[in-house]
């Protein structure tokens, strides 16, 4: 029992440093009946943006910091999973002007958290 023939020719570009192999054919490769695209996968229901849920965190974890359940950013780093420098980031959007976080929590603002992060940084704060 034979397979498909694959009939081309082997090349090697050069990307930089490296060199990597390509193999060019001269007819695309036979593809199955069964084999149709995959459907696109739903997109998720519209929700709050993703610096509007940073901002509820940064109030979470002040709040249990407050209460005592956690001892300081660097504990909810741990217990979040993440690193000490991203709960420094999330913590100082806490600090941004009360204007500008009604904003962000209505959904009129179109900045992106970097940019916000700048803002906070531009005025002095943490």
């Amino acid at each position: 029992m034979t397979g498909p023939t694959i009939t081309g020719r082997l090349t090697r570009r050069t990307a930089g440093r490296r060199t990597r192999p390509t193999m060019t054919t001269a007819t695309p490769f036979p593809t199955p009946a069964d084999a149709l695209p995959t459907p696109p996968r739903p997109r998720r229901p519209p929700g709050p943006a993703r610096v509007a849920r940073m901002l509820a965190l940064a109030y979470h974890v002040e709040a249990r910091i407050d209460a005592g359940e956690l001892r300081d950013h660097a504990d909810a780093a741990r217990r979040l999973g993440i690193t000490r420098a991203r709960m420094s980031q999330v913590a100082a959007l806490a600090y941004l002007p009360i204007a500008v976080q009604e904003a962000i929590l209505a959904g009129t603002s179109t900045a992106t958290e970097r940019q916000l992060r700048a803002r906070a940084t531009m005025v002095g704060l943490p």
